[in-house]
């Protein structure tokens, strides 16, 4: 055999080259630590396997990959300041492009937040340790360290979040999704973020209610229709038992809760329903055609709004299904999902914007029309989804907008008499609005409550907020920031110590427009006042941050004040213990004024 001959066999039959892995663009050149970046390129192949994204040397959590476009958190180890990023294939790797990485910053209430690959629906759940969980529309779980810190992301390969993330006692996590096509899977997830077991409903087009653990340690969801329907699972992922038939107008999820004596309860298609843990003596009463969560009392009786026959009201159960009493609120359009308070009052939202309370035998305590008058400059009615109160019943905290297509706001009121505690207004992101997609969720200790919040109508991920719900933080964020020509609104935090001691406070906002330049300033006096697109928010004595920055392509921009230079370290706006100045970023804009600004911080300085 000639050598010519085996050489055209070698070139037709050889394996094809593996293409090579282009890297063409990053979604922003700076991100905090737990921050969403997007790499854009070619050749990454179809689904990650065994393949990474390296920032900085090391392995990033990945949310999405495709062979064009790959989904990412920065790494919590990744050192602050510039670092490489490329995409790892075995022995190969793309080419390299830049990222400053910055701390994770706060923003005056908001502890921190986490971006969400999609949207939220469903309440995150809190283990003892504090880990926060949290699953999304993209079928992702996401496991959070109690300051925020990102764990690990588990893929369920699935369409969407079908219902609550449950915690047994072990520590194990139970999620659902849904896969393409036909059926339901529900996964158990090890606390390291492997997974256990997982189980499919195939006849199912979805999650009713649940995955929840029962006091028996036994996890209990409900299917769509022709599938399982209400469901036991063992531990180890084995079906106990389960009753098949129902049914619900699209799987909006909710938590299944449980009572004494032994008993489960959910509520579908207008229809209450409970069961024995063992499945058997159940009853069904017709509350209408709205699906709403269930709430348990203290005592262990059951309360749920029952919309029939357009009446409107809220009513409490005993745990036969007998009705033991009835709140008819005159006029009433809507009514909320319930939520108890550790005495047994009750607290609910009515025709979207009154919230209400009410005492153990259902008698109104108080009800308030939030107008959301509260440092607002524009008052409306507000649009409230439903209440939850924290561990210790001394306030509400509820989700909601300022008025139908209006910003987004968190809000807090005193269970005492209903004041208004505080109103925390979402920034706008991408063209869109912020608007909280889940009931809170408090920490252990209910100083914290964790919110995820969506963006309507715009661009952009999803985010969970932690925020601070017992104090008055310091720093605090107050004014607020004009909607510049990107279509978002910038924030201003700050990462470091506020001891002048330690010297490493730093100044971080993010959602500014995009590569434009910009310069922090300071003034011994807080302002609200409109300021061209925007509001001024420092006044009296004001020092300028020299140099200018320049906002990143995502509009995140961040400045170390240096105590130990000017304008900090001398003369009438020096920063020293005990002093108190208010900090904002000027940035230039596409908008017909030229420029625009973030809303305002307020920082009292310590030794």
């Amino acid at each position: 055999m000639s050598s010519q001959y085996i050489a055209l066999l070698v070139l037709l039959f050889a394996p094809a080259a593996q293409a090579a892995q282009q890297l063409d663009s990053l979604s922003d050149s700076a991100r905090p630590r737990g921050g969403r970046v997007v790499l854009s390129g070619a050749g990454f192949g179809p689904a990650q396997g065994t393949r990474q994204v390296r920032v900085a040397g090391l392995s990033a959590p990945v949310a999405s990959w495709s062979d064009a476009t790959i989904s990412i958190r920065v790494p919590e180890a990744a050192p602050f300041g510039p670092v490489d990023v490329v995409v790892v294939d075995g022995g190969s790797q793309s080419n390299a492009l830049p990222l400053e990485v910055s701390a994770r910053p706060s923003f005056g209430r908001v502890r921190w937040r986490v971006p969400i690959e999609g949207g939220v629906r469903h309440r995150p759940a809190v283990a003892p340790d504090g880990s926060v969980y949290v699953n999304d529309t993209a079928g992702l779980l996401y496991a959070l360290d109690a300051d925020g810190a990102l764990r690990w992301i588990f893929d369920t390969q699935g369409q969407g979040a079908e219902g609550p993330v449950a915690i047994a006692a072990d520590g194990t996590l139970y999620v659902a999704s849904d896969p393409l096509g036909a059926g339901v899977r529900i996964f158990a997830v090890n606390p390291d973020g492997s997974e256990r077991w997982s189980i499919s409903d195939p006849a199912s087009q979805g999650m009713l209610a649940g995955p929840n653990v029962g006091p028996d340690g036994k996890i209990y969801a409900v299917t769509d229709f022709t599938g399982l329907g209400a469901v036991a699972l063992s531990p180890s992922g084995q079906v106990v038992w389960n009753e098949p038939g129902f049914a619900e107008q699209g799987q909006f999820g909710q938590d299944i809760v449980f009572g004494a004596p032994g008993r489960l309860y959910f509520c579908l298609s207008g229809f209450f329903e409970s069961r024995g843990l063992d499945g058997q003596g159940g009853f069904t009463r017709d509350v209408g055609a709205v699906q709403r969560q269930v709430s348990m009392g203290p005592n262990g009786n059951p309360v749920v709004a029952d919309t029939n026959a357009g009446a409107n009201r809220m009513r409490g159960f005993d745990t036969s299904g007998s009705i033991v009493w009835t709140y008819s609120p005159i006029p009433t359009s809507t009514l909320s999902s319930p939520d108890h308070g550790p005495n047994g009052d009750v607290f609910f939202v009515r025709n979207g914007s009154t919230v209400t309370a009410l005492d153990s035998a259902g008698n109104l305590r108080w009800a308030i029309l939030d107008d959301n008058s509260f440092d607002s400059p524009t008052p409306s009615q507000s649009v409230l989804h439903g209440p939850v109160v924290d561990p210790a019943g001394t306030r509400l905290v509820i989700g909601g907008s300022r008025g139908f297509g209006q910003a987004g706001v968190i809000e807090a009121f005193d269970v005492a008499d209903g004041a208004s505690l505080f109103e925390l207004e979402l920034p706008f992101s991408g063209g869109g609005r912020l608007i909280p997609g889940s009931r809170p969720r408090f920490s252990v200790a209910g100083d914290t409550a964790f919110v995820g919040v969506n963006v309507v109508a715009g661009n952009g991920p999803s985010w969970l907020y932690a925020l601070d719900v017992a104090s008055a933080p310091d720093p605090n964020a107050y004014c607020r920031a004009g909607v510049h020509s990107d279509g978002g609104s910038a924030r201003i935090g700050h990462a470091g110590s506020l001891r002048v001691s330690a010297n490493d406070f730093t100044l971080i906002a993010d959602g500014a427009a995009g590569g434009r330049p910009g310069l922090f300033f300071y003034g011994t006096a807080a302002v609200d006042v409109p300021f061209g697109p925007g509001f001024r928010c420092a006044a009296g004595t004001t020092r300028r941050l020299n140099p200018p920055v320049q906002t990143s392509v995502g509009g995140l921009a961040q400045r170390r004040v240096d105590f130990t230079q000017p304008p900090a370290s001398s003369g009438a706006g020096a920063i020293v213990a005990g002093v108190t100045r208010y900090f904002q970023l000027f940035f230039r804009d596409g908008s017909a004024a030229g420029f625009n600004l973030s809303d305002g911080l307020a920082v009292t300085f310590l030794p």
